[in-house]
Parts: structure tokens; C-alpha cells; sequence
């Protein structure tokens, strides 16, 4: 096992002196954010070569602008650089990399639930798995003294014992 603890969104503004530096910061419902947020979480994930991993739409919708669906957020928050498309069904996706300290663990095939848009990294240094149309689905890029990881796939047992090998935790 690894250690871990439980934040609030809010806790990153709030509480951003208090909250200790951690190897791996995995945010999985961060869909809605304002700048204040996405500044604190900045300042807390890029230093120590410190990994963010980024499931599925982080930032996507922009609380300081009414609300309004902004991929530009989503690249500032993550520095990735994102397509949408709206799906219908279950989407499939592919490995392209299962040598990856991440990847290396998961099964195959990996299939997600529908969920009506779908996003693609197109700048990624390494693009493990893919969408079915060919975009990042499961994507690292190392930045200036962090990572960034982006996973549209679920996080499966599998994979987070791949991103804690990764982040050395």
C-alpha cells in the first residue's frame, strides 16, 4: 500500500501553507475550477518533480466565466493541450505503450463508460493509450519540475500501482 490523504478543491486555497508536499497529487472530479483554485493548485503540484494526474475533464469548466466549457482552462491547468468530441456508446480504447512504469500493470481491453464528451491530448512527450480516434487518452508529459499526467481511461487498481511506480511513491 501507499500512503494517501483526502482534499477538498477549496483545501488548495484555504489551506495551501498547512498542506505538506506530496510525490503524486491525483485529482479526479476537478471538472469545475476558478483561477484562484487552479493558481493554488499550481504553486502546490509544479516543484519536486512532483506528478499530477489529471482524470478526465480537469478545469474544463471555467467558474469564472459563467460557467463556460473552456479547453483553454483545461491546458493551463494541466499543460496539455486537449481536443473534445461528443460520443456516443462505450468508448474503446488502445495501448500504445505497455512498457510504460504506468501502463505496464493494466489489462487489456479497456473499455469506459459513456460519457457523452470525450477528450484527447495532441502535445503529450508519451501517449500510452489512445481514443478510438487516434487522440491521447492516457498521456505524460514532463514539464519544468513536474510531471503531468492525463488519463480519460478510469483509474484502475492497475494503473495506480504503474503512476506510483512512476512517481516513486
Amino acid at each position: 500500500g501507499a500512503p494517501f490523504d483526502f482534499y477538498l478543491m477549496k483545501d488548495f486555497v484555504s489551506q495551501a501553507k498547512k498542506l505538506p508536499d506530496y510525490k503524486m497529487y491525483i485529482f479526479l472530479n476537478a471538472w469545475r475550477m476558478d483561477a484562484a483554485t487552479r493558481a493554488a493548485i499550481a504553486a502546490k503540484v509544479r516543484k519536486n518533480n512532483a506528478v499530477a494526474v489529471w482524470n478526465y475533464a480537469p478545469g474544463y469548466i471555467d467558474a469564472d466565466s459563467k460557467d463556460r466549457f473552456s479547453l483553454d482552462s483545461m491546458n493551463a491547468l494541466t499543460g496539455f493541450t486537449f481536443t473534445a468530441q461528443n460520443i456516443t456508446g462505450a468508448q474503446a480504447f488502445q495501448w500504445k505503450n505497455k512498457s510504460h512504469p504506468i501502463s505496464r500493470f493494466a489489462a487489456d481491453p479497456i473499455i469506459s463508460q459513456t460519457v457523452g464528451v470525450t477528450f484527447g491530448v495532441t502535445n503529450a512527450d508519451k501517449v500510452l493509450a489512445t481514443t478510438a480516434s487516434g487522440s491521447g487518452a492516457l498521456a505524460v508529459k514532463g514539464l519544468k519540475n513536474w510531471r503531468s499526467v492525463y488519463s480519460e481511461i478510469p483509474l484502475t487498481s492497475e494503473l495506480l500501482l504503474g503512476l506510483c511506480d512512476y512517481a516513486g511513491v
